[in-house]
């Protein structure tokens, strides 16, 4: 069967290599799909590992290899979680060079961001940086566009793995007593308005009765809200 796919590119004689040698890693990575999931926004993302490992031996192949050579305009920023956690925002430009068996080389750069409460914020600039630099400069697909078209949101699969990717949960519909119970406590929230608090103050007490930060209804609980109005009318009640 013919192969229809283009003939890997070579450089002319006495060109630099490294444009010739980047176009054939293009020609043979490929898509690399979207297999991670975040845990709390639960969307997916490529993981650095994917693309590392999609890249590494086109890359060898074809003699090509990418170093790190600037970090520029970084910025750092303390920041304290609702927990009272300290940790660091960081932000950065990361410069990278592919570089051609010749010595011939191409330069990159992307941006890196990160947030950490330990002592990682910086080593995740660098790898998203890194990430962001082999995306964008391969021009790497998180899908196959060979597939059929027909079919809904394909997602590529870099290398076979023993255990499939989970699928974030679909949001589900706010059931009639997550409903109800949140009408009661917009209509507990009003009655405390009609008293002259505001709801800097509500909101104080909510938080107190339940021992955390609470900055909207929405944050609640069925329970939570349970307890709130149990609270509230046994209070009202001893007026």
């Amino acid at each position: 069967m013919e192969d229809n796919k283009p003939a890997t590119p070579c450089a002319p004689a006495g060109a630099p290599l490294i444009h010739a040698a980047l176009c054939a890693v293009m020609h043979e990575v490929g898509a690399v799909g979207k297999l991670g999931t975040n845990k709390d926004q639960k969307y997916p993302f490529r993981r650095i590992a994917d693309v590392y490992k999609a890249c590494q031996q086109v890359f060898a192949k074809h003699g090509v290899h990418m170093v790190p050579t600037a970090v520029k305009n970084l910025q750092v920023e303390s920041i304290t979680s609702a927990h009272g956690t300290k940790g660091y925002h960081m932000v950065a430009i990361i410069e990278q060079r592919f570089y051609a068996v010749d010595g011939s080389f191409v330069t990159a750069e992307a941006i890196g961001e990160s947030s950490d409460w330990s002592d990682k914020a910086g080593n995740k600039v660098m790898t998203f940086g890194a990430k962001n630099v082999l995306v964008e400069s391969l021009c790497l697909p998180d899908e196959d566009p060979d597939l059929d078209g027909d079919n809904e949101s394909p997602q590529a699969v870099v290398a076979p793995s023993t255990t499939e990717a989970k699928q974030p949960p679909l949001p589900t519909a706010p059931s009639e007593e997550t409903k109800a119970k949140e009408a009661q406590a917009r209509d507990l929230v009003l009655s405390y308005k009609k008293t002259g608090e505001n709801p800097a103050t509500i909101l104080a007490w909510v938080s107190k009765q339940l021992g955390k930060v609470v900055t909207s209804s929405k944050d609640l609980t069925v329970a939570e809200l349970d307890s709130l109005i149990a609270t509230a009318n046994n209070q009202a009640a001893k007026l």
